[in-house]
């Protein structure tokens, strides 16, 4: 957040204006995901696209923000609960998959339920884990489900028909990452700033130089200050595919200037007083 704030001084008939700019760096940490898996369920929106919705009673995941996938996720548990599933065209069912797919039905992962049940009907209660890959952050992600109509499982032979449900979905977690360089150690030689997620990597470059540094889970980060004079371009990103972020300042003699710092402008600007038009003639 900035914050400009602005004054005016009158001295000897001229008008002395300060400006006064004050920065306020510190970002908001955000505890990094974990390969626990979570209970997102109530973060899904039932939006059935399809004609046999399964019964889904539960989903979790691992790799979780804010009740939400990300594109680290790589295991999806669904839990079915008690109920019926029809066939959807009247002929038996028999290959019954899950799913985690894509607006376009590419699945990011699947597994398998059951073979050759040859029934119309089936009646599933169970909790299976599907192993997904390619999830991508800020879009949308669905879980659904998949039947074959047809006993074969070879599909040069037979051409099985497939019908893909799709039944609840949810934005994969994509937030945009804002770093900040908030102070320097001289004594040290030191340059410290905040991230915004523990564990992300923050990478400084000034020049040809190039230091790396990682946010810890108080959302600090430090690096080994650089000499000389020049830009410095301070980028934050991580394994999440989340936005990332920059931030830059210049650094004279070894001192960079800091998001915490308060600069003080002071210029002058001269002011003529007012004078009434005498004899004004037109």
């Amino acid at each position: 957040m900035r914050r400009l704030l602005t004054g005016t001084l009158v001295v000897g008939g001229l008008l002395l204006v300060v400006c006064l700019m004050a920065v306020n760096g510190q970002a908001k940490v955000v505890d990094e995901p974990t390969s626990a898996m979570q209970d997102i369920t109530t973060n899904f929106e039932q939006r059935t696209i399809g004609r046999v919705p399964w019964p889904i009673t539960h989903i979790a995941a691992n790799y979780v923000r804010d009740g939400h996938m990300t594109h680290k996720t790589s295991r999806v548990k669904i839990t079915l609960g008690k109920g019926v599933v029809h066939s959807p065209n009247g002929k038996g069912l028999y290959n019954l998959w899950d799913l985690v797919l894509n607006r376009q039905g590419k699945e990011y992962g699947a597994t398998f339920l059951a073979y050759n049940i040859n029934n119309r009907v089936w009646r599933p209660h169970r909790t299976d884990t599907i192993k997904t890959h390619g999830i991508k952050a800020g879009q949308p992600v669905w879980i659904g489900n998949k039947s074959s109509t047809n006993a074969s499982s070879n599909p040069i032979r037979t051409l099985p028909a497939y019908m893909v449900t799709k039944q609840y979905c949810q934005m994969v977690s994509q937030i945009k990452l804002s770093p900040h360089i908030t102070g320097f150690e001289a004594n040290k030689c030191i340059i410290t700033g905040t991230g915004t997620q523990g564990g992300d990597l923050i990478t400084a470059k000034f020049g040809n130089q190039i230091k790396k540094t990682r946010v810890d889970h108080e959302g600090r980060w430090q690096m080994k200050c650089f000499s000389g004079n020049g830009h410095l371009m301070v980028t934050e990103t991580n394994a999440y595919d989340d936005i990332p972020g920059h931030t830059e300042t210049v650094i004279n003699n070894g001192t960079p200037r800091t998001d915490a710092t308060i600069k003080l402008n002071l210029f002058l600007t001269m002011v003529i007083p007012f004078q009434p038009l005498r004899d004004a003639r037109y």
